[in-house]
């Protein structure tokens, strides 16, 4: 029986390991079998915004463009956990326009955005407190109205798990990962689901099969990973995973979670795959425990092509700066897994 946890990424300062961050990852196909593995694949936590491609599938399966088109990139942000960039704001900003809806209907919370410049800019420029757009989760909110509207449904209670939409979704992804998921409320208010890994990455690979053919889900992953800026922000993981690995659909979660789509052109079994990680203590500073493991596990399977190694080699071992920015040692990603 594996180990519920197995060490993931090293802290070195100075020469020396200081501190290491544990968890569990697990690689699986779309028919559920576990192809590699490290620590126990029944760990079970919460998808977090790593829910959000499954959750614009089922808004585009029932009736998200009913009111309005939606263009690669809108979709792409709507699967976003975005930095509160220009970009993202103008692209969420121009779809609840072209809606029709007004910003006031969104009920994801304000927060500043993600991204430092973004954030610096906007208190520059006078903004005394963040509005709902600037949340990370604004565009799912706007895509989650648009359904609504255009099949009829509650937009006031649309963050409820019993509403019309959250139990649409909520079956779509029990179908996909083969179990059904705990329910848990997210940061942004709406449901979050509870899964192993292992179900939660043969979810992943069942969107990376049906991706193959036109439909649904090829728009999802070809708008993400096609616009993978709009996803997330400048300085993060997904962005760059995305941007270093052209076909690799990646996305975060809240609190140490991670998951990566493989393609069956970059899966060393010929198939789509889903892996999934999970860092116990929710990965720390600047979600340092994740990053580097994510990484290194991509590596050490052997999807990374050659000529994309140095990009993600750098993003596996990143420096570690002391507060005058000198160097003193590095985040490494120890997770290995073999195919």
């Amino acid at each position: 029986m594996p180990a519920p946890s197995v060490v993931l990424t090293e802290v070195v300062r100075s020469g020396r390991v200081e501190s290491r961050h544990v968890g569990a990852a697990a690689v699986v196909d779309a028919e559920g079998r576990v192809l590699a593995a490290a620590g126990s694949p029944a760990l079970a936590t919460y998808l977090r915004s790593a829910a959000k491609p499954f959750q614009l599938l089922t808004m585009l399966e029932h009736g998200l463009e009913g009111t309005v088109p939606l263009h690669p990139e809108e979709l792409a942000v709507c699967a976003a956990s975005h930095g509160g960039e220009p970009d993202h704001l103008r692209v969420v900003r121009g779809l609840l326009a072209r809606a029709g809806l007004d910003e006031a209907l969104l009920r994801c919370g304000a927060h500043w955005p993600l991204e430092d410049a973004a954030r610096n800019a906007l208190l520059l420029g006078g903004l005394t407190r963040p509005q709902p757009v600037h949340n990370n989760c604004s565009g799912k909110h706007t895509a989650m109205l648009l359904t609504c509207r255009a099949c009829g449904w509650p937009l006031e209670t649309y963050l409820q798990p019993d509403h019309p939409l959250q139990a649409r979704i909520e079956a779509r992804l029990a179908g996909l990962a083969g179990a059904r998921p705990g329910i848990g409320v997210d940061g942004c208010g709406v449901p979050t689901y509870h899964l192993s890994l292992a179900s939660t990455a043969r979810a992943v690979a069942q969107l990376m099969d049906a991706a193959r053919h036109e439909g649904p889900a090829q728009r999802v992953v070809g708008a993400m990973t096609g616009h993978p800026l709009l996803t997330s922000g400048s300085h993060r993981l997904a962005y760059l995973l995305m941007r270093a690995c052209p076909g690799l659909l990646a996305k975060e979660g809240a609190e140490g979670f991670f998951e990566v789509g493989i393609p069956a052109e970059r899966s060393p079994w010929g198939r789509p795959v889903g892996l999934t990680l999970k860092v116990r203590d929710g990965a720390g500073e600047a979600a340092r425990g994740r990053e580097p493991a994510v990484a290194s596990a991509l590596l050490s399977l052997g999807v990374v092509r050659q000529e994309e190694r140095v990009a993600v080699e750098e993003l596996a071992a990143p420096p570690l700066l002391n507060v005058a920015g000198r160097v003193v040692g590095e985040v490494r990603g120890v997770l290995r897994l073999r195919a």
